[in-house]
């Protein structure tokens, strides 16, 4: 899939897919009014996944949906009052790309394949609690006995946030040997899993898809403000040639212990040609 293809009405449906959440049939399409904006339900549902309350207003909801995986919300960009809707229609696509991309950051590989078989345990368009859309649940019958019947929803919201044990992480922090493929830092805390090639844009949770960069250097990749030449050598905007970041420039990507592992550099190439490095 790449970014052209992909309509603003068709990222509700990808981000929900994602989480595993069972579509709702619009008049305009999955997720979609008739109107073309986005329904109220989707934002209760991706809300829930990741632990947002809905704000009592779809672009304020949308704006915690965006700070919530580590986006930052430009109210300039990613609302519009040109649109048809005081509502929903505020959101542009460029809200629905920072959503997903961070929901690509924190959301583990391995729980979102979890999140979307828990979808065939759940009867479509019908919360496990009997009401409202169907969100992500685990399916279970109801136990009278059991202290909690919410447990499994927290649980799986705890599954689906950064501090959880993603295999996309865990994988490169073998491949890398547990230190930050740039500056080598070893401190596990603060080492995330980058995607080299999103996963709107088709990117997949295979090792070699990906690099263990230190989170602000994360952000920066994600951001277009670092990026990797033909050589595999960090090159960094021109905003940063003042910055602390400016002694990283010409550094080269570490190699991953298994060759297979390693990132095609024709993929770093296409990741800084995206980002107009």
């Amino acid at each position: 899939m790449t970014a052209d293809r992909v309509k603003k009405d068709e990222y509700p449906r990808i981000i929900a897919d994602y989480l595993g959440i069972l579509p709702i049939e619009g008049a305009g399409g999955p997720w979609m009014s008739r109107q073309g904006t986005v329904m109220k339900e989707w934002l209760e549902a991706v809300g829930e996944a990741i632990d947002v309350p809905y704000q009592g207003e779809k672009v304020r909801t949308m704006a915690a949906l965006v700070e919530r995986v580590r986006g930052r919300w430009d109210s300039s960009t990613m609302s519009s009052k040109e649109t048809r809707s005081g509502g929903g229609g505020n959101i542009t696509e460029r809200a629905f790309i920072a959503l997903l991309e961070g929901l690509e950051a924190d959301v583990p590989a391995s729980m979102a394949a979890r999140a979307r078989e828990l979808q065939h345990s759940v009867s479509r368009g019908q919360s496990a609690h009997g009401q409202g859309p169907a969100h992500v649940k685990s399916g279970r019958p109801f136990d009278a006995t059991t202290p909690d019947r919410h447990d499994d929803d927290r649980a799986i919201r705890a599954l689906l946030i950064r501090k959880g044990q993603p295999q996309f992480r865990a994988h490169l922090l073998v491949a890398y040997e547990g230190r930050c493929a740039v500056t080598a830092c070893g401190v596990g805390e603060v080492l995330e899993a980058a995607h080299v090639v999103p996963y709107r844009l088709g990117g997949t949770y295979a090792t070699s898809n990906g690099l263990l960069l230190r989170a602000d250097l994360h952000t920066l990749f994600d951001t277009g403000l670092l990026a990797f030449d033909v050589d595999r050598r960090v090159v960094l905007h021109p905003r940063l040639s003042d910055s602390e970041y400016q002694p990283l420039v010409g550094v080269q990507v570490r190699e991953p212990v298994d060759p297979s592992d390693r990132v095609p550099t024709e993929a770093l190439i296409a990741h800084r040609k995206r980002v107009g490095l």
